[in-house]
C-alpha cells in the first residue's frame, strides 16, 4: 500500500526585461547533453558565439531562464545553462532574446564587437576599401567561478569541495588567409577535505577551431576540435570537415577523432567518419530545412564498430513548427535498428493559446564486440497547453512512456508566472508529478523575481518526495541568486543554495562568478 504523498505547493515567478534591439526568435529542441541544448538556429539567424541569451515563454511571455552560446555553427548551436536550470525536454520550443540581426550575406557574426565594428563605423565599401586587409580582430568573454560545498552525504561528518574554474571563449577574425579561430577553454582546481585527498587540476579545450571559408569557391573547411555543425549528435572531433555549397543547398564530409570523454583529451582509438547534405528553402513565414548524414566509428579496442544513418526536418509556416529527427543504426547481422524517431508539433490554436505535441522512440542498436552495449526501447509520447496573455503565462502537460520491461511511466506537469504581481515583483511556480507501477514523485517549486535597475534578483523554493515500494524520500530546498553588472560589458552573481531531506542529507553551496566581455 503506497503511503500518500504530502507537499506543499508553493508559487513564485521569474522574468526579465527585454533589451532594447532584442529579437524573440523560437526554435525546437532537437537533442540535450548534460548541461547541452541542441538547436537548430546559428549566425544565420543572428545567434552569436559566448552570448548570454534570455530564453522567454514565448514571444510576448515572461524570461524563463538565461543560456549561454557555447558552440555557434552557421545553422546550429550548442547552448548551455548559467543560471540555475529551468525544465527543458527533446521536442520543447525555446524563445530566444537574440541582440544581433541576421546578418544579411549568411556568414557567422563575432560575438561582443567592439564599437569600431559596429553599424556605422566604417566607411561604405569601395574598389580601394574592399582592396584593404581587415586587421585582425579579437572577441569573447572572460570569467572567473567559484564553487564551494559542504554535504553530509559521507558518513562520519561533513564534507568540503571547492572548485575555483576559469573559463574562456574567444573569436579571433581576419586572421592572417581570412582564417577564423574560435576557442572554448575551462581550466579548474578541484580541491576536498576528504582525508588523503589532493588539489585535482585540470584544463579542458571543448573546441578550438580553424574555419576558411572561400569566396571563389562555394567552399567551407574546418580544422581542429569543432562540433559539426549539421548533425545534431556525436558531440566534438578532432579532426578536419569540408563543406562544398551554397545557403541553399550542400555537401560535405569530416573525419577524425572522437576525444577521451574523462579529461576531453585528443585520443586515436576512436575513429570516425561522416558524409553529409543539406538543403534550406523559404525565408519569413515559411521555412524548410533538412540534413541526412552517414556516420561510421570504428573504434580500436573494447567497443563494437558503430555505423548509423541520421535525418533530421524542420518546417515553419507562420506560428506553426514541425520536426522530425531519425537515426537508423546497422545491427551486427547487417539489419537495420530505427534507433531514434523524433516528432514534434507547435500549433497555434488561438490568440496567445499554443498546443504542443511530441512522440517518438529511443532504441539502442544491437552492436556486437568485445563489451556489446545492452539493448533497450522508451516509447514516449506527450501533449500539452500554453496561454500567454500581457505577461500571464499558464502551461500544462501530459507525457506516457513505455519501457521495454513492460512499465509505464505518467508524468504530470503545470507551470505559472505572474510577473510584477507584487510592487514589482513576479510570482509563480511549478508542479510535476509522476507516477509508475512501483512508485510516485513530485515535484513543486516556487519562484520570487525582481529586477532593481540593471540588477537582478530571484528567490525560489521546492521540494520533493517520492514513495516506492522498498523506500520513502522528501526533500527540500531553498536558493537566492543575485547578478549585478560591474560596467557596460561585465556582471558579477552570487547564488546561495541549501538543500534538507531523508535522502542524501543536508547539503549547501555558494556558487560566484565574475564575467566581462573584450
Amino acid at each position: 500500500m503506497r503511503r500518500p504523498l504530502l507537499v506543499l505547493v508553493l508559487l513564485a515567478g521569474h522574468a526579465a526585461a527585454a533589451r532594447a534591439q532584442e529579437r524573440r526568435v523560437a526554435v525546437p529542441v532537437d537533442y540535450i547533453a548534460g548541461a547541452d541544448i541542441y538547436v537548430a538556429l546559428g549566425a544565420r539567424a543572428g545567434l552569436v558565439q559566448g552570448d548570454t541569451i534570455p530564453v522567454f515563454a514565448d514571444s510576448l511571455g515572461t524570461r524563463r531562464g538565461t543560456l549561454v552560446a557555447r558552440v555557434v555553427a552557421l545553422r546550429r548551436a550548442v547552448l548551455t545553462y548559467t543560471e540555475p536550470r529551468f525544465p527543458v525536454t527533446v521536442g520543447d520550443t525555446l524563445w530566444l532574446g537574440l541582440l544581433h540581426p541576421p546578418p544579411v550575406d549568411g556568414t557567422l557574426v563575432l560575438p561582443a564587437a567592439r564599437p569600431a565594428d559596429s553599424a556605422g563605423a566604417r566607411p561604405a565599401a569601395g574598389p580601394r576599401a574592399a582592396s584593404r586587409a581587415r586587421p585582425a580582430r579579437l572577441a569573447g568573454q572572460l570569467a572567473l567561478d567559484l564553487d564551494a560545498v559542504r554535504t553530509d552525504a559521507f558518513e562520519g561528518g561533513s564534507r568540503r569541495y571547492t572548485t575555483p574554474t576559469l573559463r574562456l571563449q574567444a573569436v579571433a577574425a581576419d586572421l592572417p588567409g581570412g582564417v577564423r579561430f574560435v576557442t572554448n577553454v575551462r581550466a579548474s582546481r578541484l580541491g576536498s577535505s576528504f582525508p588523503g585527498s589532493e588539489p585535482v587540476t585540470s584544463v579542458r579545450v571543448y573546441q578550438a577551431t580553424l574555419e576558411k571559408t572561400f569566396t571563389a569557391v562555394p567552399l567551407r573547411l574546418q580544422a581542429g576540435r569543432f562540433a559539426p555543425p549539421l548533425q545534431p549528435y556525436g558531440g566534438y572531433w578532432d579532426g578536419v570537415l569540408a563543406r562544398v555549397g551554397g545557403p541553399g543547398f550542400g555537401i560535405g564530409a569530416a573525419a577524425g577523432f572522437l576525444p577521451n570523454r574523462a579529461d576531453e583529451s585528443f585520443s586515436a582509438t576512436v575513429p570516425r567518419v561522416s558524409a553529409f547534405a543539406d538543403y534550406h528553402a523559404g525565408r519569413g513565414p515559411l521555412r524548410y530545412d533538412a540534413e541526412l548524414g552517414f556516420n561510421a566509428l570504428r573504434p580500436r579496442a573494447r567497443y563494437s564498430d558503430q555505423t548509423f544513418i541520421g535525418l533530421s526536418q524542420r518546417l515553419r509556416w507562420g506560428g506553426m513548427w514541425l520536426s522530425q529527427a531519425l537515426q537508423a543504426d546497422r545491427n551486427a547481422d547487417a539489419s537495420w535498428t530505427l534507433s531514434v524517431l523524433q516528432l514534434n508539433a507547435l500549433v497555434p490554436l488561438a490568440s496567445g493559446l499554443l498546443l504542443r505535441a511530441a512522440g517518438g522512440r529511443h532504441r539502442a542498436a544491437e552492436l556486437d564486440g568485445i563489451v556489446p552495449l545492452p539493448t533497450y526501447y522508451r516509447d514516449r509520447g506527450s501533449v500539452g497547453l500554453s496561454y500567454y496573455d500581457a505577461g500571464l503565462s499558464l502551461s500544462g502537460d501530459v507525457s506516457v512512456a513505455r519501457r521495454a520491461d513492460g512499465s509505464t511511466t505518467r508524468a504530470y506537469t503545470a507551470s505559472l508566472q505572474l510577473p510584477r504581481v507584487l510592487a514589482g515583483t513576479g510570482l509563480g511556480g511549478s508542479a510535476t508529478f509522476t507516477d509508475n507501477e512501483t512508485y510516485r514523485a513530485a515535484y513543486l517549486a516556487g519562484e520570487l523575481w525582481r529586477n532593481f535597475g540593471r540588477a537582478y534578483a530571484r528567490a525560489s523554493v521546492r521540494t520533493t518526495g517520492y514513495d516506492g515500494l522498498l523506500a520513502a524520500h522528501r526533500g527540500n530546498g531553498a536558493d537566492l541568486t543575485v547578478t549585478v553588472p560591474l560596467a557596460a560589458r561585465a556582471q558579477a552573481s552570487v547564488r546561495l543554495e541549501t538543500s534538507w531531506g531523508d535522502a542524501g542529507g543536508a547539503r549547501q553551496r555558494i556558487l560566484t562568478s565574475i564575467a566581462t566581455g573584450f
